[in-house]
Formats: C-alpha cells, sequence, structure tokens
C-alpha cells in the first residue's frame, strides 16, 4: 500500500512537458463507386438472363407436350 501512497518529488521545470497541438486528420478521399455499380449491373444482367432461359424452356416444353 505504501508503494500506492508514495510521492515522487517535483521534478524540476514544472513536470509535465506542455501538450502539443495534434493536427486535424487529413479528409478521406471520395469512395470509387464503380467496382459496386458494375457488381449491380452484371447481377441484374445475370437474373434477366436466368428469367428469359426460364421462360424459353417453359415455353419449349409447352410446344412439345400434345394437346388432347
Amino acid at each position: 500500500m505504501a508503494a500506492l501512497t508514495w510521492q515522487l518529488p517535483a521534478e524540476p521545470g514544472g513536470g509535465a512537458a506542455p501538450a502539443k497541438p495534434v493536427a486535424d486528420p487529413p479528409v478521406p478521399a471520395p469512395k470509387d463507386t464503380t467496382p459496386r455499380n458494375v457488381a449491380f449491373a452484371g447481377a441484374a444482367a445475370l437474373s434477366v438472363l436466368v428469367g428469359l432461359t426460364a421462360a424459353t424452356v417453359a415455353i419449349a416444353r409447352r410446344r412439345r407436350e400434345p394437346t388432347e
């Protein structure tokens, strides 16, 4: 307990050094949204392609089945 309450002698010159001013952080560069746009466009194109393929397959199956 004595170590926690032990008083250190004062340093000559006033003790702690004065705080240095800190500069503001630099403004981050704007993010490039091109990869995100390409990904969304690719996903949209793929879903359109899948939809067209499914519609084509459904139409082809209906035409092959004989109607009675």
